[in-house]
């Protein structure tokens, strides 16, 4: 399978040490693989294997920069700080983004998400498309999540 272009786990329950295999699996695709889909893969689990789950492969998405599409949905992130790294290293690691789905997850200040997501929007190279719809975004993310979406506007 040399080629895949395509990983979808959606609706499966992933622990950390699937999470782990994940990864390493991905990176033998590095060159090959679009599109990741992890939706729905933590709300089955308990929260405090979100953290280190995530810990576990969004350093190996950020290595794979062919990737156009990544979707975490619906995942309950809940008002931590794990998925910072992604969207405060993807406009850099990966310039092919276009689509990023966040959408039916909590985007609070703690952890300052909300921060990165805005500068990430206002920076991200070909990013197309940012679902939040269904999200809990704090007021103050909201805000500068608007003053980042006018600034990348023109």
């Amino acid at each position: 399978m040399p080629h895949i272009t395509v990983l979808c786990f959606s609706g499966a329950s992933l622990c950390v040490r699937a999470c782990g295999a994940l990864a390493k699996c991905s990176l033998r695709y590095k060159k090959t693989l679009l599109a990741l889909d992890f939706c729905d893969v933590f709300s089955a689990r308990l929260t405090s294997e979100i953290a280190p789950a995530l810990d576990a492969f969004v350093p190996a998405f950020l290595k794979l920069p062919s990737l156009e599409l990544i979707r975490l949905s619906k995942n309950a992130f809940g008002l931590t700080r794990e998925i910072n790294l992604l969207v405060r290293k993807g406009p850099v690691e990966l310039p092919h983004l276009n689509i990023l789905y966040l959408e039916d997850n909590t985007i609070g200040s703690e952890g300052q998400t909300h921060m990165a997501l805005a500068d990430a929007v206002a920076c991200w190279p070909k990013l197309e498309i940012s679902d939040l719809n269904d999200s809990l975004l704090c007021a103050k993310g909201a805000a500068l999540l608007i003053v980042a979406l006018k600034a990348s506007c023109g």
